[in-house]
């Protein structure tokens, strides 16, 4: 099969996605809620603050550019080949079919351990809540409500991309409003305190990361933030001009995301006081951004519970999305079985990938939450070190491939500062990023850390998931490289722009 072939799948069948079905705003917010900013800011961001202490917003500043370079390189190769494979696809056209059938492999465990990484969240703040209210013990009470959040999520999705996008954009403007509330009270409430020295290196003094090496911590710590703006590409086939649309989404999702959740870190940071913050994230307890809106809100902080909640509930939903649609894409070039590329003719939903990857949800949500001496959110940062092990890999592999497809092809519009310097700088930013995700490299970058147990286990966990990514990809290309070629394949009718 010819490089980039585009495929005409002519009428819709129950075999083929729902074609111009969503509209740009739908397309931005599953980018938007898929990377969970109200969990990010209050879970993810802030464990940057044990290197950049109060600088840590520079820390974000600086993230933010190395997620525009990933991004810039996913836009590129979303114009030009817009696909549900997405990933796969841009891969197998820059470098190799074999390698875009390992990249699909390699997706396959982010979208299998991505949606638990929400669920159990929901589970433990919910049971936390209820214990606080009524004496409920925990334990019961986080299954329970996990397992009602996979059902709505369920429900939700099943009823197809249009409604479960749209429910992104209710779910989204909550999030955004409640948690943009509560930064303008703090930056209020911090008066003479606010400063912009939290921009600069001043404040990152942590004992033994001052400086440029604390910054730098910071910096791959809250790259994890933005794990899931990527999850807008499996809809490309679905959206209303996909070329231009998911181009444009690619670029505007993580912009936004990263100046949200510099606003917010802002807020907390002059709040907490920029001297102090290096102490932040285990203030009350480990719930520090539940204090400090006890503080300013007083019961008011059960509105960003609702956020929070709120938060786990879109992301799931975007997950679940981009998830299925990455089983349909492999199953639709016989790289899976062909029942999962069967799709719901009346939603467009690809039900069977749907019940499968739910099915797979509740063992793994219910199983890890319980196993783990930790409890679910012990379980959440396990499964979350998997699946941002394997996205960062991901990553580069989208920027390699971009460089390598452009500097190759030299099609019209090429430009050696977009398609080229930017990959490799993106590629140059992810390798530190992925080292630290995996706790290796101490003697190399000094701001990572060995992970504990059993964090330690997850990087071993995703490098044997690419060992069978390359085993089973060597096999498709040996036994079946028609379907490895299929990989290139970009099924839709419209003419690429700039060849």
């Amino acid at each position: 099969m010819a490089q980039g072939q585009v495929h005409s799948s002519g009428a819709e069948s129950a075999d083929s996605l729902k074609k111009g079905e969503l509209g740009f705003a739908e397309v931005l917010f599953q980018a938007l809620t898929s990377a969970a900013p109200g969990l990010s800011v209050t879970l993810a961001v802030i464990v940057g603050a044990y290197f950049a202490g109060g600088s840590l917003v520079l820390s974000l500043v600086l993230s933010l550019v190395g997620i525009l370079l990933v991004a810039t390189c996913i836009g590129q190769m979303a114009a030009r080949f817009p696909s549900a494979g997405g990933f796969y696809t841009f891969v197998a056209n820059g470098l190799h079919p074999a390698v875009g059938t390992m990249v699909a492999w390699l997706y396959l465990i982010v979208w299998i351990v991505f949606p638990s990484t929400l669920f159990l969240p929901f589970g433990s703040f919910t049971a936390s809540t209820l214990n606080n209210w009524f004496g409920w013990s925990e334990e019961p009470v986080w299954v329970v409500a996990a397992l009602a959040c996979i059902a709505f999520v369920y429900w939700l999705v099943s009823q197809g991309a249009k409604l479960s996008t749209n429910a992104a954009i209710v779910l989204g403007v909550i999030e955004f409003a409640v948690l943009g509330a509560l930064a303008v009270t703090l930056i209020a409430k911090a008066g003479s305190q606010n400063t912009l020295e939290v921009f600069t290196p001043h404040f990152a003094t942590v004992e033994g990361f001052a400086g440029a090496s604390g910054l730098i911590g910071g910096m791959i710590y809250a790259i994890y933030a933005f794990v899931g703006f990527e999850n807008v590409v499996p809809l490309t086939e679905e959206a209303r001009d996909p070329r231009r649309t998911v181009l444009l989404v690619s670029l505007l999702s993580p912009l936004i995301l990263g100046l949200f959740i510099i606003l917010c870190t802002y807020a907390a940071t002059v709040y907490f006081g920029p001297g102090d913050f290096s102490s932040f994230p285990v203030y009350n307890g480990g719930d520090a951004w539940i204090g400090i809106t006890k503080d300013v809100w007083g019961l008011g902080w059960y509105v960003l519970l609702f956020a929070i909640l709120n938060s786990a509930i879109a992301s799931a939903n975007g997950a679940t999305n981009a998830g299925i649609r990455h089983l349909f894409a492999m199953a639709r070039i016989e790289l899976l079985p062909a029942a999962l590329a069967r799709n719901d003719e009346r939603t467009g939903t690809p039900l069977t990938a749907l019940r499968l990857l739910m099915g797979v949800s509740v063992v793994l949500t219910v199983v890890t939450g319980l196993v783990l001496d930790g409890g679910p959110l012990q379980a959440f940062g396990f499964l979350g070190t998997i699946e941002t092990c394997v996205a960062i890999l991901l990553y580069a592999l989208v920027a390699l491939s971009c460089a390598t497809y452009f500097m190759r092809a030299r099609p019209e519009g090429f430009n050696p500062l977009l398609h080229v310097v930017v990959p490799v700088l993106a590629i140059v930013v992810m390798v530190p990023a992925l080292m630290a995700a995996i706790g290796v490299g101490a003697s190399v970058f000094p701001f990572i850390s060995p992970l504990p147990s059993p964090f330690d286990v997850a990087g071993y966990i995703a490098l044997g998931w690419l060992v069978l990514g390359i085993v089973f990809a060597a096999w498709v290309w040996t036994a079946h490289p028609e379907r490895a070629r299929a990989t290139e394949t970009v099924f839709i009718d419209d003419a690429p722009h700039g060849g």
